[in-house]
C-alpha cells in the first residue's frame, strides 16, 4: 500500500488516493484531513480523518452507502506512517 502520511494532524493529504471510487482500501481519498494520529496497542497507527463529501474512508470493509451518507469521520489504520510530531495526548 502506497498510504504516506507524515504525521502533522491537520495536515491535508493531496498526494494520495485518487478518484473516490478507486481509493484503496485503508489509504486516503484526496483532501482528507488528519485529525488525530496514534499508535494503539498492536502498534498499528490510526488516525482520525475527517474528508471531504463523496469521498470516505475504509475500514477493513468498505461502508454502506448508508454509512456514507451519515459518517462523517473514520478510523483508519496505515500501513506506512512517519511519525513526524507525536500526538499530546
Amino acid at each position: 500500500m502506497n498510504t504516506i502520511l507524515d504525521g502533522h494532524v491537520g495536515d491535508e493529504q493531496e498526494h494520495v488516493g485518487g478518484n473516490c471510487s478507486e481509493t484503496p482500501k485503508g489509504s486516503l481519498a484526496v483532501g482528507t484531513r488528519v485529525t488525530s494520529l496514534e499508535r494503539n496497542r498492536t502498534g498499528v497507527i490510526e488516525g482520525l480523518c475527517e474528508y471531504k463529501p463523496g469521498c470516505y474512508l475504509v475500514k477493513p470493509e468498505a461502508p454502506t452507502e448508508t454509512e456514507v451518507a451519515y459518517q462523517s469521520r473514520w478510523i483508519c489504520a496505515f500501513d506506512q506512517v512517519e511519525i513526524v510530531s507525536e500526538v499530546a495526548a
